[in-house]
């Protein structure tokens, strides 16, 4: 962390609604980084819950900034932005768990790199709902060497502050505001495996499909925001015969991962889960609610 005299290099930025369940372990893993670059942690929230007396605990190392009204993430994430005072900035979301040594990586994978995205781990291993909504939602984004990507979640990016003056701010909509930043990033982000993250998912039944189906709804709605429309047209009769194909290849990284058995015992629900997401994406592409 940096002191009063000392100008953070790294800013963190944690958009936060009604997260008081998680975001205390996601401060904890933050302020305990193994690094020596000067860093600072920073919530920007809307929560009605609470998010801000737990935050208080962490007071002065992390500071709070507050909206009165509700905020998406991307408008939140603008808000930390807004008060952060690093040359590069970095993001994560309440529900996930950097790895000890996430400053350090992100300051030296910025030392090539404009724009950054990490790997993103499962946060809930011992739950069949949490393992497969993790599977549908971020499997590609689990491993594989260093390489060029569109886009990759929030909930591990980082910046150097002159590419979102150039490129940004996140756009102001309910979801997918990452996808349509990367759009305008020319090259997208570069994709770093050693700066990881923990993604704490949602391990209840219903709440996992419902949101499964909000990731597809929003998959297609940030293509079309992006003028993607004519594909997904092209696309949309061809969605519902693709998705056991998406099946499989999840399948074949959580093999590949060395994860057979747990991958096993959430396949109903990773099934499941990817008929949401398909049938969320069919309703994004004709432009309706999720």
């Amino acid at each position: 962390m940096s002191g009063p005299a000392q100008a953070p290099v790294v800013s963190v930025v944690v958009p936060s609604y009604n997260s008081a369940r998680t975001i205390g372990a996601c401060l904890e893993a933050l302020l305990a980084q193994e690094t020596g670059v000067p860093y600072e942690v920073i919530v920007a929230d809307s929560s009605t819950d609470a998010t801000p007396a737990v935050v208080a605990r962490f007071a002065p190392r992390v500071r709070l900034v507050r909206s009165a009204t509700r905020l998406f993430p991307g408008p939140a994430r603008n808000l930390g932005i807004a008060a952060a005072r690093g040359a590069i900035l970095a993001f994560t979301d309440a529900d996930c768990v950097v790895a000890p040594d996430w400053i350090e990586q992100v300051h030296r994978a910025h030392a090539a790199h404009d724009a950054v995205g990490g790997r993103i781990l499962n946060g809930t291993p011992d739950s069949a709902c949490g393992t497969a909504l993790y599977l549908v939602e971020f499997a590609e984004f689990g491993g594989g060497p260093p390489r060029r990507v569109a886009s990759v979640p929030s909930c591990n990016v980082s910046y150097k502050r002159g590419v979102l003056e150039r490129h940004g701010p996140f756009p102001e909509v309910s979801w997918g505001e990452e996808y349509i930043l990367h759009s305008r990033i020319p090259g997208g982000l570069q994709f770093v495996p050693d700066v990881v993250v923990r993604h704490v998912n949602r391990t209840g039944f219903a709440e996992t499909v419902r949101h499964a189906r909000k990731v597809g709804h929003g998959c297609a709605l940030s293509r079309r925001a992006t003028g993607q429309v004519r594909a997904l047209f092209a696309v949309r009769p061809l969605v519902l015969l693709l998705w056991p194909w998406r099946l499989a290849m999840t399948a074949a990284r959580a093999v590949r991962g060395g994860a057979t058995l747990a991958f096993l015992r959430a396949a109903p629900m990773v099934a499941l889960d990817l008929a949401a997401w398909t049938a969320g994406f069919w309703r994004g592409t004709r432009g309706g609610d999720a």
